[in-house]
């Protein structure tokens, strides 16, 4: 018959007070048995921890693990350990006896301890409930100013991306989509519909802006007008509505962009379609 199994193991180290729910000082009752379970608790605890290998369920198999180590330290020619007379598993067998009955007696003193402070606890926690209440309104004032917080925060991101994508389609010649606020749905959303966190949505509107316009660096832009090379080859500055218009025009005027594609044409960027022709150029 095992002496003792994991599950009695378990449960023994188990408290049912809960040590740090009220401070020390609510009543000197809960503070008197606080002190007194976390003393016996302490003593089990460093008791279990120190008599591991003998209160394991795995204890024969340490004590043999312990015989075949000292076999190989003799074949290897290394350090060899102490063995206890008769050997590792003879003395655990002896010894296990003890240590179980000890680690028992522990398990009652920490359980004496508990119920005392199960009571202690029960008799103090109405005394801490307006505390409770202070904590619960102060901590909701603060959700709310976060939470308002937040809020402008995010009206002043939605704003600063107006400003630029107004800013984008001005220098595009158009007006469309601009003068509204807003970001865009597929930068605050993901693909069931649910509202992703500022940590995700910046990096996406930032993304959407870049791949909807190109990078912010005026360096690497294309200038607000177009410039063209018209069927006479001359060339000349033209507003990027009207140049996108030209692009296949019917009647003989087509033009072609003397500084390559700009983002808003429609001329294929495969085949003959090179910086600075049209498709068929």
């Amino acid at each position: 018959m095992e002496l003792l199994i994991a599950d009695q193991r378990y449960n023994g180290l188990a408290l049912r007070t809960p040590l740090n729910l009220l401070p020390a000082g609510t009543t000197p009752e809960w503070k008197a048995a606080r002190a007194a379970l976390e003393s016996a608790y302490n003593a089990l605890d460093d008791y279990d921890g120190k008599n591991d290998d003998l209160l394991s369920e795995q204890w024969r198999k340490v004590a043999e693990g312990k015989e075949s180590a000292y076999v190989r330290a003799i074949q290897n020619g290394g350090t060899v350990p102490e063995r206890p007379k008769g050997g590792y598993v003879a003395d655990a067998e002896d010894k296990r006896p003890g240590i179980v009955g000890e680690w028992f007696r522990l398990v009652r003193e920490k359980d004496k301890a508990d119920s005392a402070a199960w009571v202690a606890l029960v008799e103090a926690a109405p005394l801490a409930i307006p505390d409770a209440q202070a904590a619960i309104v102060a901590a909701g004032e603060a959700y709310k100013d976060a939470e308002t917080a937040l809020e402008r925060a995010r009206d002043t991101f939605a704003q600063a991306f107006s400003y630029r994508r107004d800013l984008e389609q001005f220098s595009r010649g158009t007006d469309d989509y601009t003068g509204s606020s807003g970001l865009p749905q597929a930068a605050t959303q993901n693909v069931s519909g649910t509202r992703l966190p500022a940590s995700m949505v910046v990096p996406n509107v930032l993304r959407w802006l870049d791949a909807q316009y190109g990078p912010a660096d005026t360096a690497e832009r294309l200038p607000a007008m177009r410039r063209v090379r018209g069927v006479n080859g001359a060339e000349f500055q033209m507003e990027p509505a009207l140049a996108l218009s030209l692009e296949r025009d019917k009647n003989g005027n087509r033009i072609e962009y003397v500084d390559g594609l700009p983002p808003e044409s429609q001329i294929s960027r495969t085949g003959a379609a090179r910086v600075g022709m049209s498709d068929d150029a």
